[in-house]
């Protein structure tokens, strides 16, 4: 035990060992340190950011408390035509003025929103004037019955009212990425700084260490042939007679130099180390053996769910093709589009995904053509399934002569409404029916806007937003469903589409544009429907480029023939 004690307190390695602990415990010191730093600095950024978001949503909430009234002051000069409806449409009006102005002072308590007192104290100020302008504009309507009249006195004389909340939502936006950047600045000069002071150190501690730890093993090396001809020194007998004990004693010699450190350490146990070493040779074939039979059931395991993993992949992509083909078969063939000869029709759809969620059909039945157009929110399975109702109970209410696109509407929201409930899903669509029977459209329900191409080139742009309602929001919306009326003389033409063409977007992030779109039918209305289609999605496809496209692409254009082009055909 004593020699043991004493190889302690030389021992070259035990004061390596002290070394290498302290150097040790600063690194981690150091590291903590710089964690705790970055963890606290991107805390703070956590923070800042959660409560610009919190103040970006109250005024999100004052925005579309504003789109609401809006949407209500509109509709008491369309529909406020007796006591009751303009009663019903003056509450709603005079709720969402006194939500406005609670939710603007609640905004104006937080700490973050003083930058933007000014421009919310002046909103209120403009809606106040706004609303003093509406109240004489309803006055007009009283007495003028005319919803125009009413609404343009209120446009006119009440001005422009909520660009300040977009002018506070993009500073909010803005001020929140200065903070970020600033922060995260911060913490770059920081982190560079203490790398640069601990590369320092390391360096430093690295020459200590290299001499430390190296010295120590040198003498290691160089011992190395000492300990062979020690151990062999050990085995050594020297046989002494001894004469007056008639015997002959056999006795080891001892090594010289005895030493108190490592390497006389290292002699004393050789023996004792070369005996472990045997042993654990001898049970390494054992050893690698059960390791080779786990590993063998391992690998067993993992093949067989590669296995299952492959049969599940092919089993999705067989519902997958399966869904494809069923969307394809839905859609109108062209065979079909040709019988129509009151209109030429052409048609293009591409979905994003396996199965989109656009939806479009032509369907002719007691000399009418009814065309329809919608959007199912999201894209991939469960919108195209919603798309597949839609087309479903449209076509069979039509074929079993509901003729009334009101009804229609009315009647596919409450059956997609339910199913959409049943389903646990927040999917909604946008659709609209047109109607056509010789030269006169009836034009019902919400989607995007509808272009009007008149033979002479002229265009014209119809917006569905008051002909309708999201279907499956709410159950239902017979309220907001309206219909207007377009004639359509020799010539004259409809282009419609879905938001993935208006929203297509190139490399760097540029949408594609409705007046785009509209520029490129004027440009080709001469020629044939087929031609401005294949123009159109040529057109679109080459905005695109190699970008991923992310939503469905739909286009239909309707147009109907001259007199020329019927008797050439």
């Amino acid at each position: 035990m004593a020699p043991f004690n004493r190889l302690q307190r030389n021992s070259v390695l035990h004061k390596t060992l002290w070394l290498l602990g302290g150097y040790a415990f600063f690194l981690i010191a150091a590291l903590s340190s710089a964690v705790y730093y970055v963890a606290n600095s991107v805390e703070s950024i956590h923070r800042s950011t959660l409560e610009f978001d919190e103040l970006n949503r109250e005024v999100e909430i004052i925005n579309d408390y504003f789109n609401r009234q809006a949407k209500d002051r509109k509709n008491l000069f369309l529909r406020g035509h007796n006591s009751e409806d303009l009663a019903k449409y003056l509450d709603r009006v005079n709720d969402m003025t006194v939500k406005i102005e609670q939710q603007t002072n609640n905004v104006l308590q937080y700490p973050l929103a003083e930058p933007y007192r000014k421009d919310l104290e002046q909103l209120l100020k403009n809606h106040a004037l706004l609303m003093d302008t509406y109240a004489e504009g309803v006055q007009i309507f009283k007495q003028t019955q005319d919803p125009r009249a009413g609404d343009q006195y209120v446009r006119g004389e009440g001005g422009e009212v909520g660009e300040e909340l977009t002018h506070v939502l993009k500073q909010i936006d803005l001020d929140r990425q200065t903070l970020t950047a600033n922060n995260q600045s911060h913490i770059r000069t920081v982190l560079l700084i203490s790398t640069g002071g601990l590369i320092v150190f390391i360096l430093v501690c690295s020459g200590v260490l290299a001499f430390a730890v190296t010295d120590p093993m040198r003498r290691i090396s160089r011992f190395t042939t000492f300990l062979d001809e020690s151990r062999q020194a050990r085995l050594s007998t020297d046989t002494r007679e001894h004469t007056e004990f008639g015997t002959t004693t056999t006795i080891y010699q001892p090594l010289e130099g005895k030493r108190y450190d490592e390497i006389g350490y290292m002699v004393d146990t050789y023996e004792k180390l070369s005996s472990l070493i045997g042993d654990y040779s001898r049970t390494l074939e054992k050893r690698v053996q059960e390791r080779t039979a786990q590993l063998a059931s391992a690998n067993t395991q993992i093949m067989h769910l590669n296995q299952k993993l492959a049969a599940e992949n092919v089993r999705m992509s067989a519902e997958l093709e399966v869904s494809r083909q069923l969307q394809a078969l839905i859609l109108p063939k062209e065979k079909e589009l040709k019988q129509i000869h009151q209109l030429d029709i052409a048609t293009f759809m591409e979905p994003a995904e396996e199965f989109g969620g656009d939806y479009f059909d032509v369907l002719q039945f007691n000399g009418r053509t009814q065309i329809g157009i919608g959007d199912v929110t999201g894209h991939g399975l469960e919108s195209g399934m919603l798309m597949l109702m839609a087309q479903t109970a449209v076509r069979t209410l039509l074929l079993h002569g509901e003729s009334d696109s009101a009804k229609v509407l009315k009647t596919l929201n409450q059956t997609i409404y339910a199913n959409v409930q049943r389903m646990n899903s927040e999917r909604n669509m946008t659709l609209s029916l047109l109607d056509y029977s010789g030269g006169k459209v009836s034009l019902t329900g919400q989607h995007e806007e509808v272009i009007i191409v008149r033979k002479d080139g002229g265009l014209e742009r119809i917006d569905t937003i008051d002909l309708g309602f999201p279907l499956g929001l709410e159950s239902d919306i017979s309220e907001f469903i309206d219909q207007t009326h377009i004639n359509l003389d020799p010539g004259d033409g409809i282009v419609l589409y879905t938001d993935g063409i208006t929203e297509a977007e190139n490399s760097d992030g540029t949408h594609y544009g409705l007046p785009r779109l509209c520029e490129l039918v004027q440009l080709h209305w001469h020629l044939p429907a087929e031609e401005i289609r294949r123009r159109v999605i040529q057109d679109v496809q080459t905005h695109i480029g190699t970008h991923k496209v992310f939503d469905d692409i739909t286009l239909l254009v309707l147009k109907r023939p001259t007199m020329a082009t019927v008797n050439l055909a």
